[in-house]
């Protein structure tokens, strides 16, 4: 081959690439917790990213740094972001549907976690959100735990007198009921309020105590099993807007992509569990998990106090805690 065919050909093929560079539509995610590079929550978007890859319709994304404290709406109202990772508890006032979906003892394991996820009361989430410009491309609820440097925590009377952090405003609503003080931290601050007797007692998602290593000085981790105390939504969130701009091939591939994406999410949900409570067997901690009359005096005692609490709140919050409650 001749010196110059072989540029002609280099030159062709520096065409082509830049084309295809050309062709790729960028999409910006922001995740919006603190966690550590092992955070099941970053495995979401792993895996939404070699779906789309896979497709081949053009479609990448560029994950931004985990954060906390910025608002999720903001981001994509002001096209700062084209889509968020979010779970209902990091926002500040967030809607009917997302508040419902953080009611304590309202998903009793993983197995009801999916019927949930494929229920009306998803179905009337997401019609809530499009009406605020907003499409659900995908999502998984992930379990919560509490781990306490006192004692185990299997009643509510077990929780009288801690200084607990709670996940969520809606389920301190419960730990206030109990007997606990609510102490407010953020979650990049829990190990130190931890080691300065701040707080005693911390209620997380199962993936931030696990990317965090909140369990670390713990003397006791209650965890879901077949009873879980709370559960947290975590949606894929799009705006509108920014969906349409796509080609209709491109809206289709990144559907497609997530809907594939979100059944090995509900999967990894379910790991994550397992992890946590190797990691924290291992540092030696005790694990507990509620059995079923344990679990009961919670669930009357959310229905009882939080329930009301939540519609006195938000009068909206009642058709969306019917429909969810019927998912058996």
């Amino acid at each position: 081959m001749s010196a110059r065919l072989r540029l002609c050909m280099l030159a062709i093929a520096a065409v082509f690439a830049t084309q295809a560079a050309a062709a790729q539509t960028v999409l910006t995610v922001a995740q919006h917790f603190v966690g550590g590079s092992d955070d099941p929550r970053q495995d979401m978007l792993d895996i939404l990213s070699r779906k789309l890859a896979a497709a081949g319709a053009g479609l990448t994304l560029r994950v931004l740094p985990p954060s906390a404290g910025s608002d999720p709406w903001s981001a994509l109202s002001d096209g700062k972001t084209d889509i968020v990772s979010v779970s209902a508890d990091a926002l500040v006032n967030p809607p009917a549907g997302l508040r419902v979906s953080l009611l304590p003892t309202l998903v009793r394991d993983h197995a009801h976690a999916e019927r949930l996820n494929h229920s009306p009361f998803v179905g009337l989430l997401k019609a809530e959100l499009a009406e605020r410009g907003v499409d659900v491309l995908a999502g998984t609820w992930f379990a919560g735990a509490v781990g306490s440097t006192k004692s185990c925590i299997r009643a509510p009377a077990d929780a009288r007198g801690l200084r607990l952090r709670a996940a969520t405003t809606v389920t301190s609503y419960l730990w206030e009921q109990a007997g606990a003080t609510i102490v407010s931290s953020p979650s990049a601050e829990l190990h130190r309020a931890l080691a300065g007797g701040k707080v005693d007692t911390i209620e997380a998602s199962a993936p931030a105590f696990l990317s965090l290593q909140l369990y670390d000085g713990m003397k006791c981790l209650t965890l879901p099993g077949r009873n879980a105390l709370w559960f947290s939504y975590q949606p894929l969130l799009m705006a509108k807007v920014r969906l349409a701009r796509l080609s209709k091939a491109q809206q289709d591939a990144l559907t497609r992509a997530a809907g594939e994406a979100e059944r090995e999410f509900e999967s990894l949900a379910r790991h994550v569990d397992e992890d946590l409570a190797a990691k924290a067997k291992a540092s030696g901690i005790d694990v507990v998990m509620l059995t079923p009359a344990q679990f009961s005096f919670w669930v009357d005692a959310a229905q009882r106090g939080v329930y009301p609490r939540v519609i006195a709140d938000d009068p909206a919050s009642k058709p969306m805690i019917d429909a969810a409650t019927a998912v058996k």
